[in-house]
């Protein structure tokens, strides 16, 4: 018998995949509300300059993103070293946690203490993402993956298009740390749901035969053992001509996704606005990218079901990368909503790819590693999309020449993927 012989626990694998996505709740929930609420807090914070603010508010984000460039690497050595079970307990432990003391920076108007919580969330953040689809390949075959992929993506969308539409609301009619203390509840629901998978695996575990448990390296591996393994592991991925183009592919994607994301605004209040009503613009924006996650809902279990069933991932490639180039254009000649539902039908299609793709070229007990790479990358390349925003307005000075630049920096993913599938 194999471990993949967890899948035949029919019941318990499809409750595990439920709890586990809502362990992911929290955490997808709460990174942009410091976002959703800014407005709000530069008014409660309003001891500091307007430019003081600013680098405090930037540094909300930074705190995350900057240790999650290595971070993922480390999360992928830790699930191999103590197993995925104990680091989950511990990582939703720590978002939740982060954003209590998120909480007690918001009621003592304090940036350095909700700077504190943010990194505190920052270690738990990526890393869970990883440990909870590392948890539910255990359980499922690869025929199952397409199903699985979205459900996850769905409700951890969810928990993102909650933050939009439930935050500015409860802003409106109760305080800043109302706001905070839901943020923080949210979390802790989520840890008390990663309680529930903790014991409802080890249930699972009992009924296996030795042979089938999961058994972490802490007593045989020492960490900088553990490292030296790590090393040789990453440069075997990049050996493997698919796992690199798989990547390539990820991070031009990426690039182009989130670099264009940034700038929506801007291009809505030139083109639309002719730059004279911001107001009417960042309203518009902001119910653009509140559809944006609520559509996804449905459509990640939709083409996960179809990938299932028809098996469509080459097709999911390079549609879903010709949508995403065509969308950033669209938005200068179409309606922003069509715009934005030709984006995110693509998004869609590219998560289920790269990630169902990824599983499906390493082995179970390489993808926390291979996940953590990939997530590493990602951070590296999110945080170059405002360095190229930058240069598209000192340049060019015109934020429309932003959508075709990244849809060009989207239509070159085209070339790994082809030679990925010229391959295969």
């Amino acid at each position: 018998m194999c471990i993949r012989d967890r899948s035949v626990f029919i019941l318990e694998k499809w409750i595990i995949l439920i709890l586990s996505c809502l362990v992911l709740l929290g955490d997808y929930y709460t990174y942009d509300v410091p976002l959703a609420l800014k407005g709000h807090l530069s008014d409660a914070f309003n001891q500091y300059s307007e430019t003081r603010f600013n680098s405090y508010f930037n540094l909300l984000y930074s705190i995350y993103s900057f240790p999650n460039v290595i971070l993922p690497l480390i999360g992928g050595m830790l699930v191999n070293r103590y197993g995925y079970m104990r680091m989950l307990v511990i990582l939703s432990f720590l978002i939740a946690f982060g954003n209590f003391v998120l909480y007690i920076g918001v009621f003592n108007r304090s940036f350095p203490i909700m700077i504190i919580g943010r990194f505190l969330y920052g270690l738990g953040g990526d890393n869970v993402t990883i440990a909870q689809w590392t948890l539910v390949q255990y359980y499922f075959t690869d025929e199952d993956l397409g199903k699985v992929l979205g459900t996850v993506l769905a409700l951890g969308n969810l928990g993102a298009g909650l933050n939009m539409f439930l935050t500015p609301k409860v802003a409106e009619s109760s305080s800043l740390e109302v706001n905070f203390f839901i943020n923080f509840a949210i979390c802790t629901f989520s840890f008390v749901m990663m309680i529930f998978v903790y014991f409802l695996d080890k249930s699972v575990e009992r009924k296996l035969p030795p042979e089938q448990s999961i058994q972490p390296s802490i007593e045989t591996t020492g960490i900088f053992a553990e490292l030296r393994r790590i090393w040789k592991e990453s440069k075997g991925f990049f050996s493997n001509r698919m796992f690199t183009l798989l990547l390539i592919a990820h991070i031009f994607i990426l690039i182009a996704y989130n670099g264009f994301s940034y700038v929506t605004y801007d291009i809505i209040n030139e083109l639309l606005y002719s730059g004279k009503n911001e107001i009417a613009a960042e309203s518009l924006n902001d119910t653009l990218w509140t559809y944006n996650p609520t559509i996804l809902i449905f459509l990640y279990p939709l083409f996960g079901y179809l990938r299932d069933r028809f098996h469509l991932l080459k097709l999911y490639a390079f549609l879903g990368v010709t949508l995403l180039g065509f969308g950033f254009l669209s938005f200068l000649y179409l309606n922003p909503w069509i715009a934005i539902s030709i984006v995110t039908v693509g998004e869609s299609w590219n998560s289920c790819f790269i990630w169902i793709l990824l599983a499906e070229i390493v082995t179970r007990e390489q993808i926390s590693d291979a996940s953590g790479i990939f997530y590493s990358c990602a951070n590296i390349a999110i945080m170059i999309c405002p360095f190229i925003n930058l240069l598209i307005k000192i340049a060019i000075g015109k934020w429309g020449f932003a959508a075709i630049v990244y849809s060009v920096i989207a239509f070159v993913a085209l070339i790994p993927i082809r030679l990925l599938y010229k391959k295969t």
